[in-house]
């Protein structure tokens, strides 16, 4: 099958074509039990396929399966996260050369009820690649901006500033 889709061929006059396919293969287990089943992990392997692409093929395995509900769970919880707003915010504060306070870097923290905390570096590049990142965002700006702390901080140092860090998602969308 490899052999046969890796050739070029012609779809039309002086129009040639190249296939690279993503196959994900399926060994009838204890695991497979109905059509949908085998199905659903082929399509998980082919899936892990595209994204690895170092080979054309990929079987299904256990592995597999485990690495897709942890993400899965991790999608939902970011649903989660946003809806009851288990996100939180520390302020981190920012120093010249002289050591003095002169604004504060706000910090996204998730407080995930089974998983503990969930640091940023976990969650938002995960939240870029699956499409969440704009409510997640929004939710941890909702935050930053209903906080009574911020308040209480300005009053401390003037010029008062605040660095928010954005994802480039944001900065390409007009």
């Amino acid at each position: 099958l490899l052999g046969t889709l890796d050739k070029p061929f012609d779809v039309a006059p002086e129009s040639r074509v190249n296939v690279r396919p993503s196959i994900g293969i399926v060994i009838f287990r204890e695991e497979c039990k109905t059509f949908e089943d085998v199905m659903k992990f082929a399509d998980l392997a082919m899936y892990q396929n595209k994204s690895d692409r170092r080979e054309n093929f990929r079987f299904y395995d256990k592995a597999l399966q485990d690495e897709f509900e942890k993400t899965n769970e991790l999608a939902k919880g970011l649903k989660v996260a946003c809806e009851l707003e288990q996100f939180y915010v520390e302020y981190q504060p920012v120093l010249d050369r002289n050591n003095s306070v002169f604004a504060y870097e706000a910090l996204s923290r998730w407080e995930h009820p089974e998983l503990g905390r969930v640091m940023p570096d976990k969650f938002i590049p995960f939240s870029e690649s699956n499409g969440s990142i704009k409510d997640v965002s929004a939710t941890i700006f909702k935050q930053i901006f209903k906080n009574p702390q911020l308040f209480k901080m300005r009053s401390s140092i003037t010029p008062y500033q605040v660095m928010i860090n954005v994802s480039g998602i944001h900065l390409m969308d007009a």
